[in-house]
């Protein structure tokens, strides 16, 4: 990035040096602009991370939610397996 390199070569010249004062210009404007367009990235990602936590319960289910969803479907099954076993209580055979 030609900020940090220019900042950095600033960082290391003396007060004194010709260059200095047209190169910390250039530096500072640089600075500017990449502040801009990191706080545009910043609205950017905020935005992207609320839709990830708005969708995240679509993609991502917690293990405690699966062994709920286990538990009761392993309860389903042996309700209907009771009543194919069991027709004289109300099942079917």
């Amino acid at each position: 990035m030609e900020y940090q390199e220019i900042s950095h070569r600033i960082d290391f010249m003396p007060y004194s040096d010709p260059e200095f004062k047209p190169l910390d210009e250039k530096c500072d404007r640089l600075k500017e602009e990449y502040d801009k367009v990191h706080a545009h990235v910043n609205e950017l990602y905020e935005i992207h991370r609320k839709e990830i936590l708005a969708l995240s319960g679509l993609y991502y289910f917690d293990i405690a939610f699966l062994n709920v969803l286990v538990h009761r479907l392993s309860e389903i099954a042996k309700c209907i397996i009771a009543d194919i076993c069991n027709p004289e209580e109300g099942g079917e055979a």
